[in-house]
């Protein structure tokens, strides 16, 4: 293991302070004078290299540091004025500002979708007879405010009823549905203000006696591969 430090300014030390002596004492040790003198000059030219060295990295941390605040106070100036240039093309209605400024109109804010499709209806039957559905829905990002329609429609034919929302929650409870019912056919849509989303529509079979039977019942969607829900 070197004795000598490894930094270069630990190993100019450390000969700066032992030269002294072996110059004095150089035939004590082992030495000759001009093995000293040669050592001394190499150690005198080391210094002062590395004093330049120092000197350079300081200067150029001076420079870099003015450059850094002298691009900081044009980009903060330049905010400024490119901001009072949009307020002047927003206030006098004319985007040709831009173009003679040579800067990028803004662009129109992007309308969000509309509301996503409604899948993995879960049904479960309440003791009055009642049915709760639920669904999930992923809608878009920074849609807010979406209801969900729900329409129903008893038996293999006939038409939709619009029969309530289920508000933001996706949860509907069906405490209409007559005795007996099968199968019963659900729509439920995603609506935003005056967006609609995709309908999906889910159908609810029943076994023997309808709803309210005891003969278990199953729930499968018509516009997705899900798997079937079964319930006994």
């Amino acid at each position: 293991m070197s004795i000598v430090p490894s930094s270069n300014l630990g190993g100019i030390m450390f000969f700066e302070q032992r030269l002294p002596g072996w110059e004095t004492n150089a035939g004590s040790i082992g030495l000759l004078v001009g093995d000293v003198s040669a050592l001394l000059a190499l150690t005198e030219n080391a210094r002062d290299a590395y004093d330049a060295q120092q000197n350079a990295l300081n200067a150029a941390r001076a420079a870099t540091q003015k450059a850094n605040d002298a691009v900081r106070a044009m980009k903060a100036l330049g905010s400024i004025d490119i901001q009072k240039i949009k307020t002047y093309a927003d206030s006098t209605n004319n985007p040709g500002v831009y173009a003679i400024a040579e800067l990028p109109a803004p662009t129109a804010p992007s309308s969000v979708p509309p509301p996503g499709l409604c899948t993995n209806l879960n049904v479960t039957i309440m003791p009055t007879g009642a049915l709760t559905l639920k669904w999930k829905c992923v809608n878009p990002v920074g849609a807010s405010g979406t209801s969900y329609e729900v329409a129903r429609r008893i038996g293999a034919t006939g038409s939709f009823v619009n029969i309530g929302s289920g508000g933001g929650n996706k949860t509907f409870i069906d405490d209409t549905l007559p005795s007996g019912s099968s199968p019963v056919f659900y729509r439920i849509t995603g609506i935003r203000s005056t967006v609609r989303g995709t309908t999906n529509e889910f159908v609810v079979n029943f076994g023997v006696g309808g709803v309210g039977g005891g003969g278990g019942f199953t729930v499968q969607s018509i516009n997705e591969v899900t798997p079937v829900q079964l319930a006994a």
